[in-house]
């Protein structure tokens, strides 16, 4: 079997890639090489010590059955009760079994790599790197067990793994030691928590190497892999670290874009939103449906001025009155189902799943919220934008930490907006984070400024 002294790369080019969710069981055996190890290379001790506390404490959760993602009972009925805390995982278990990394993996990347990949990848001069949800980060020939897990929508493995920077600071560390000057990252598929578990501004800022993030021109997802891997094999692990360094970025070549800025997925981009917290372009709402259940002696007793005038539509129509506002501002972001706690200056994320049950009976799911804000709210309270709704106001839904949110992102209006209730029509706008009606001249002038 291979050992360390076959690869030896020692170019300034880092190839990063993932594992697979498919694995080879061929051939395992209990010998083990630790000289394979990314714990035997060059990185600091202290890195190390990330590394093998980890990769404990995601193995202890997954024996726990506390790490699951979208279809993952099978996986973990079948293959882990069989993962032992052997060697690999810095433990004392002699009844494991290994293959090294780029064995174990036979997944679509692996493929695209070719059945060879262990000559191909053991002769190249440059740096591979394989992410991994219970590993970390791998070295090619670092020997393995057959295990299950991933990253899922930002688990308990995600989380173990981006605690403080850990695996942005291993990564950080092994480019600095092997003094790498550029990053290709090729971490991009269906589970985009591999591409976004890597903080890359922190990685630019403690090494100054450069990161170039690799896409599928026209594949997405997994269906990309196999090309990537492809792309690996054929364009980049045989070639001079001089053309490697060539490449701009900016540019195609064999359908793979080259490009400096990371492309984040819908869910990354409403964490950092709901990280940032509200501001003239975003706002968070707990819900749209809370007041259509107050009793008249609720009404009565409350101090709010809206609940006094809106009674059971207060909740609806302060739903269109944000939307109104960013429409006639310069559009923005609504997010449903986060609560605010004053008391500890922080946001929950409470989800929408509780209004769910105040839709009616056959609406009770996204579909029907869906249809919900626009039959009741923005029909009843601003009907002049339902004939360009959908050019104005997108509707999606996330699951972030186990909850369902709603996120309207809207754009602004080429013409005023306005809000009716009763015989009334409220114009409103969006600063300083809040959500203001104009009237009178300072109406009008906003109007002929704004719209003409």
């Amino acid at each position: 079997m291979p050992n360390s002294k076959i690869y030896s790369p020692d170019s300034h080019i880092l190839i990063l890639i993932i594992d697979s969710f498919h694995k080879n069981t061929e051939q395992e055996s209990p010998l083990f090489d630790p000289s394979t190890s990314i714990i035997n290379s060059n990185i600091s001790n202290s890195m190390k010590g990330i590394i093998i506390e980890n990769r404990s404490k995601v193995y202890s959760h997954l024996k726990r059955h506390e790490i699951i993602w979208p279809g993952c009972e099978r996986e973990i009925q079948s293959i882990n009760p069989n993962l032992k805390f052997g060697k690999d995982l810095s433990g004392p278990d002699e009844d494991a079994k290994y293959l090294p990394a780029i064995e174990r993996y036979d997944g679509d990347f692996y493929e695209g790599l070719g059945p060879d990949r262990k000559q191909i990848v053991s002769g190249s001069r440059h740096h591979v790197l394989i992410l991994s949800a219970l590993y970390g980060f791998l070295r090619p020939f670092e020997y393995i067990q057959n295990y299950a897990c991933q990253f899922g929508d930002k688990n308990i493995s995600y989380d173990i793994w981006t605690s403080n920077h850990g695996i942005s600071q291993v990564l950080a560390d092994y480019i600095i030691k092997n003094n790498i000057s550029r990053v290709f990252d090729f971490s991009l598929c269906s589970v985009v928590a591999y591409h976004e578990c890597i903080n890359w501004d922190f990685i630019k800022f403690i090494t100054n190497a450069e990161v170039i993030h690799c896409y599928h021109q026209y594949a997405e997802g997994d269906q990309a892999l196999k090309g990537m891997g492809r792309f690996v094999r054929y364009s980049m692990l045989d070639k001079p670290e001089e053309l490697l360094l060539s490449l701009k970025p900016g540019t195609v070549q064999n359908n793979i874009e080259f490009t400096d800025i990371i492309q984040l997925s819908e869910n990354e981009t409403l964490r950092r939103m709901i990280e940032g917290g509200e501001n003239d372009l975003v706002e968070f709402k707990e819900a749209a449906l809370w007041s259509m259940h107050l009793s008249p002696e609720e009404i009565a007793r409350s101090e709010s001025h809206d609940i006094k005038k809106y009674k059971r539509a207060t909740s609806k129509f302060a739903i269109a009155k944000s939307l109104a506002g960013f429409l006639n501002t310069n559009g923005g972001n609504l997010i449903i189902g986060l609560k605010e706690i004053k008391q500890e200056n922080c946001i929950e994320i409470a989800g929408i799943e509780d209004e769910f049950n105040k839709l009616r009976e056959g609406d009770q799911n996204t579909d029907g919220y869906r249809l919900m804000i626009i039959d009741k709210i923005v029909k009843k309270f601003i009907p002049e934008i339902l004939g360009n709704f959908s050019n104005l106001i997108t509707i999606s839904f996330h699951r972030i930490s186990g909850k369902t949110l709603c996120w309207l992102q809207v754009k602004p209006s080429k013409s005023p907006v306005f809000v009716e209730f009763a015989n009334d029509e409220i114009f409103f706008v969006r600063a300083d984070a809040s959500t203001r009606p104009l009237a009178g001249k300072r109406l009008s002038g906003y109007i002929l400024s704004r719209f003409s």
